[in-house]
């Protein structure tokens, strides 16, 4: 799913929920069940070097559109721990990508597999763009419904 989703489907927690701590788990925990509705993504694997510039406008233009949305509201500590964590599993994940696999395989790192096997197999991903990118369509809909009442 794209960062720009997780992104804004994570801020209505951050505005409703005002501990920072529990609204990261929160988003979090909506970040794994956001990836299991089918959905496109950006995939490094199709490409020949890694798409920083892609990835890069994604998170950016998510961070942007939560910006617009809520102005100078988007600072709360709840709303910025939620965009956090709404985004912190692809993070790691990211990270897990970007790590030789002679490290990931040393026993400091190998511990974490299980976590990574764990986020690709819940996602339900589909190259075809537009099919993909109905179920992001929807929770952006809903998360700005729940912004808008907010």
């Amino acid at each position: 799913m794209l960062s720009l989703t997780h992104t804004l489907i994570s801020v209505p927690i951050g505005l409703y929920i005002h501990n920072p701590v529990l609204a990261f788990i929160v988003a979090c925990a909506v970040h794994f069940l956001a990836d299991m509705l089918l959905h496109w993504n950006i995939y490094p694997r199709d490409f020949k070097r890694f798409p920083f510039g892609l990835i890069a406008l994604d998170v950016l233009g998510g961070l942007a559109a939560a910006g617009v949305m809520l102005h100078r509201e988007v600072l709360q500590p709840s709303v910025l721990a939620a965009i956090l964590g709404g985004n912190f599993p692809d993070i790691l994940q990211m990270l897990w990508e970007l790590t030789p696999m002679t490290l990931r395989e040393r026993p400091a790192l190998a511990w974490t597999k299980p976590y990574f096997v764990f986020h690709e197999k819940i996602q339900r991903e589909t190259p075809r763009i537009a099919v993909g990118l109905v179920s992001q369509a929807v929770l952006l809909f809903a998360a700005a419904i729940l912004v808008g009442l907010h």
